[in-house]
């Protein structure tokens, strides 16, 4: 894991990050990170001032844990029919039928062409004329933009 504190002068508008060992905390500690804040301040923009409050703006963490998920499980497979209808959907001006697909319905594997509308409770995906969805076997929408792929 990686801490790092961004730490700043009291009422200076920019902060420096300090990285810091939380394995280490002692009694010293705040005196630690003062010198290391210092040490660096002096190093970026040649001065520092052991007499100037400081104050701890942000504190960041940054952990990675081993990967032992091969794949994400597949989703749960979903009664009816993905086709939810057509309407006029304006792509570059021009009004174009569409169909309209329920995202949730979607089964792994099955491929749409633009163009097309795809909603979901959070989003819509809008695929244009050369553009090609494609479900992957965990769900995931992979867009094919533009007849790539």
């Amino acid at each position: 894991m990686n801490h790092f504190l961004e730490v700043r002068y009291t009422g200076q508008d920019f902060a420096l990050p300090i990285s810091v060992d939380p394995t280490a905390y002692a009694e010293d500690y705040a005196a630690t990170v003062r010198k290391a804040f210092h040490q660096l301040h002096q190093t970026r923009f040649g001065y520092h001032d052991a007499d100037l409050g400081l104050e701890i703006v942000n504190v960041h963490l940054v952990a990675m844990a081993p990967h032992t998920l091969d794949a994400l499980p597949a989703p749960p497979k979903r009664q009816g029919s993905a086709l939810l209808g057509r309407r006029a959907v304006i792509f570059d001006a021009d009004a174009m039928d569409c169909p309209v697909y329920r995202r949730e319905s979607l089964a792994s594997g099955e491929q749409i062409d633009g163009p097309a509308i795809i909603q979901e409770y959070a989003s819509t995906t809008a695929l244009f004329a050369e553009d090609r969805a494609e479900v992957t076997v965990s769900g995931e929408l992979l867009i094919h933009v533009g007849g790539t792929g």
